[in-house]
């Protein structure tokens, strides 16, 4: 139970979970109206997803190339995923993937192997390639 400040009292799982939700419905939704885009917001749902799970800021996740993404020893369960290196204030640093965040593992997973390339980015660096490869 919390006890501060009802304003100040942290957010429940629903709560945290809600956004992610609707951004999954969101490709859902696209998919079934057969619009263009679905991959396209399936890729900005793993983005959210992947700012949330490592504590990311709006430019840190931008900013994530593939190389970035990495094993670390102290994960080892998490394979390719167990860390990322972030580059921004007040420096470059890693974070390793947490045991309460590890499904962001199979959602990377998938994203690298499925989303990524359905955007064609050849040997373009970023994570979060579109269409036209900016």
């Amino acid at each position: 139970m919390y006890e501060g400040a009802a304003e100040r009292r942290p957010l429940t799982y629903s709560e945290v979970q809600t956004p992610f939700d609707a951004a999954d419905g969101r490709v859902d939704e696209i998919r079934a109206l057969r619009r263009n885009g679905p991959v396209a917001a399936l890729r900005e749902a793993i983005v959210s997803k992947t700012a949330s799970a490592f504590g990311l800021r709006r430019q840190e996740a931008c900013g994530l190339d593939l190389r970035d993404v990495c094993r670390h020893p102290k994960v080892a369960d998490c394979g390719r995923f167990g860390a990322i290196f972030i580059r921004g204030p007040p420096g470059r640093r890693k974070v390793l993937t947490v045991p309460e965040m590890d499904r962001i593992i199979g959602i990377l997973d998938q994203y690298v192997s499925e989303v990524r390339p359905a955007f064609v980015p050849g040997k373009h660096p970023a994570s979060w390639t579109i269409e036209r490869r900016d």
